[in-house]
């Protein structure tokens, strides 16, 4: 070794040997990254080919398996055929290796009947004979819990039909069984699983309303909405007074607990939960469009049904304070003519009639109508109210014995006759009193001061015009007693049938001085009475009539009731 002056190592020396010890293990560092990247490229190549060598065995063993699934149709087949003969099914014999065989090769099958060999080649990968054809449920077969893509619908009832069907079963069983899931299927073409899931969804969907009975709104009213319906299309549309209706029957019972919302609340709730839906006018029905009913069935409007089981004239003033009122602007022409009133009641109400045979129809009605009122003494004839009564007394007579010859007989219907016109314009004039009939100047039967309602509340004009007016259909019914109708026909049977007055009693004992005061006590004149004018005595005249005839005991019997 090198040595100084000094007696160390020299310093050139030491840094020479640094540089020759760091070059050898860098050159060594990189054969080793060599060696075990030549190792790693191999090992990949070795896990390659064996993927290969899988996948290739994968495909030659889905290619015998194909060729074994046609080889048992040609069996098959083969069979069928020795079975026309009335001949013992033949027995095929199918030679197969175990182990893969290589693409291209064949197999034998043997026929020992016939003592024939049929060599089939095997199909490659991908080329294999078509699939057998899929299973179809007999209709006249029993029904197997199979698996649900294997049962077609093929009933002949339409959807519509088949979940009127589920709901009336589950009106009558919510929770069916086997056997009845069984029956479900085979009437409705459904798998059962989907018929189960049905029945399970609508358990839940009647738990979920339960749950909201105790609720506060407007999360109640949220909560239902999402249970009873949900988004549409464009094309789907809703009623605005069924949805309404729908809400308040189902939560009228448990108003006490939480009151209900207003019919305009619950319209913009259901926009506001469903985004999409909107107000819109469809063929003058208010509707909510981009909404429909889970179940698939619109609720019918229910909020007019009373007035079919009344009587006239309830009825038909009922009818007209629902469609009509007085007309906002005096000066403005007649809108509503005699006809179109009397064919919008009758259309109405015509289906209510017990036998349409034994009724006028509505063409001649309206003829006859015409015809009277182009006579003369129009006013008179509107004016009298004996257009209330049957034409002549033998008639009324007959029409009492037959009524009573049925009440004894017990096979008694209640009427229901409509209106003829003069009757329904009588009562147009009773229900507003400002209306009246006249002829405008083209010369036809109109009634002035009376309009439809279009929907619009009075006093509200900035309101949607797409909303159902709600307000208006919360009037009083005919059985409140604040009904308007009902308090004037009160008023007018009062006048029929004053109360009698109390018998005076005897004041200074019985016998000869019955009616007569005591000595001191002084007499009290008589009241003098009202002298009546011509109009009040025809009046009461023509309700005393009205008051006798058929029509009269009945409206009696209805404010009785009342």
């Amino acid at each position: 070794m090198l040595k100084g002056d000094d007696g160390y190592p020299s310093p050139v020396v030491s840094v020479a040997q640094m540089d020759m010890s760091s070059e050898l293990a860098n050159q060594a560092a990189a054969e080793a990254a060599v060696a075990a990247a030549i190792t790693e490229a191999a090992s990949a190549a070795e896990r390659a080919e064996a993927a290969a060598e899988q996948e290739q065995a994968h495909e030659q063993a889905k290619a015998l398996a194909q060729a074994q699934a046609h080889v048992e149709a040609a069996s098959a087949s083969l069979r069928d055929r020795e079975h026309t003969d009335a001949q013992a099914p033949n027995s095929v014999g199918v030679s197969v290796a175990a182990s893969p065989a290589p693409v291209g090769s064949s197999i034998g099958v043997t026929d020992t009947a016939a003592s024939t060999t049929i060599h089939l080649p095997l199909p490659g990968p991908g080329h294999g004979p078509p699939p057998p054809p899929t299973y179809t449920r007999s209709r006249g077969g029993g029904f197997t819990f199979g698996a649900p893509h294997r049962q077609a619908p093929d009933s002949p009832l339409s959807n519509a039909q088949q979940l009127l069907v589920l709901r009336e079963f589950y009106s009558r069983n919510p929770n069916p069984g086997k056997k009845d899931l069984e029956i479900l299927a085979e009437r409705t073409g459904r798998p059962w699983n989907k018929i189960r899931e049905y029945f399970r969804q609508r358990r839940n969907k009647l738990r979920g309303l339960v749950d909201l009975e105790g609720m506060e709104e407007p999360g109640r009213a949220t909560g239902w909405l999402q249970v009873t319906y949900r988004a549409g299309p464009s094309t789907a549309t809703v009623s605005q007074l069924s949805l309404y209706n729908a809400y308040k029957t189902r939560f009228d019972p448990y108003a006490a607990q939480s009151p209900l919302m207003g019919g305009q609340e619950l319209i913009q709730l259901a926009c506001a939960t469903f985004p999409g839906c909107e107000m819109a006018r469809d063929e003058g029905d208010y509707v909510l469009r981009g909404l429909r009913d889970k179940d698939g069935a619109a609720a019918e409007a229910e909020w007019d049904r009373g007035v079919d089981a009344l009587v006239e004239p309830l009825r038909g003033s009922t009818w007209l304070l629902n469609h009509f009122q007085h007309q906002s602007d005096p000066a403005a022409p007649p809108s509503v003519s005699q006809t179109e009133l009397y064919s919008a009641y009758a259309a109405r109400f015509s289906s209510l009639l017990p036998d349409a045979e034994e009724e006028e129809t509505t063409a001649d009605e309206l003829k006859e109508f015409e015809a009277d009122m182009g006579g003369a003494g129009d006013d008179a004839e509107m004016d009298d109210i004996n257009s209330f009564l049957p034409p002549a007394a033998d008639d009324d007579t007959q029409a009492q014995s037959r009524d009573e010859d049925s009440a004894a007989d017990g096979t008694g219907v209640r009427e229901h006759r409509l209106l003829n016109p003069v009757e329904l314009i009588t009562l147009a004039r009773m229900t507003f009193p400002k209306a009246e009939p006249a002829i405008d100047e083209d010369g036809r039967f109109v009634i002035r001061g009376l309009e439809r309602r279009d929907g619009v509340e009075k006093g509200r004009a900035g309101r949607s015009i797409d909303m159902f007016p709600f307000a208006l259909a919360a009037q009083p019914t005919p059985s409140d007693p604040a009904h308007p109708f009902t308090a004037l026909l009160k008023r007018k049977l009062a006048l029929l049938a004053p109360e009698p007055e109390p018998k005076r009693r005897a004041v200074g004992g019985i016998g000869v001085n019955i009616g007569v005061p005591p000595v001191g006590v002084a007499q009290t004149q008589p009241e003098p009475e009202l002298e009546l004018t011509d109009e009040e005595r025809e009046l009461l005249e023509g309700l005393q009539r009205f008051k006798g005839s058929r029509l009269g005991r009945e409206v009696r019997d209805v404010c009785v009731q009342q």
